[in-house]
């Protein structure tokens, strides 16, 4: 299945970065799928760990494309990375194997840690129209 959200990483300075994204998942396995070149593969290749944020604000898949990345993170806990305040679930996740490809590396890992933090409550068509345009 495909799960559309946002992969929070960080550099190893500690610098956050939020992308929208299609990540497949299929019962333990998840399978990140940056392309080359990006911050998020970059950020992965070299900490190892990210942040899958369940988030139903499409304001944030909005402003990561408009450039407005301001929204507010807060630390993971069992992995050295950021979560996004408003999200209603995150996965905390370890790179532990990569399918290199010249264009769109298979990224393969294993989730460290789930929160659940507030219930779905579904999208509107506005916000299904904001989330299609940002995929």
């Amino acid at each position: 299945m495909i799960q559309e959200l946002i992969v929070s990483t960080q550099n190893k300075l500690g610098v956050a970065h939020l992308a929208p994204m299609g990540i497949h998942s299929n019962g333990d396995d998840i399978i990140i799928l940056p392309f080359r070149p990006s911050t998020t593969l970059n950020n992965l290749l070299e900490t190892h760990t990210a942040v899958l944020n369940y988030c139903d604000d499409v304001r944030v898949f909005a402003g990561c494309l408009t450039g407005r990345r301001d929204f507010a993170l807060i630390p993971a806990e069992k992995i050295n990375g950021v979560v996004l305040a408003c999200t209603l679930a995150h996965t905390e996740v370890e790179l532990v194997r990569i399918e290199d490809d010249a264009t769109r590396p298979k990224l393969f890992c294993k989730a460290i840690h789930t929160v659940n933090h507030a219930p779905f409550m579904g999208f509107n068509r506005a916000q299904y129209a904001v989330l299609e345009a940002a995929i």
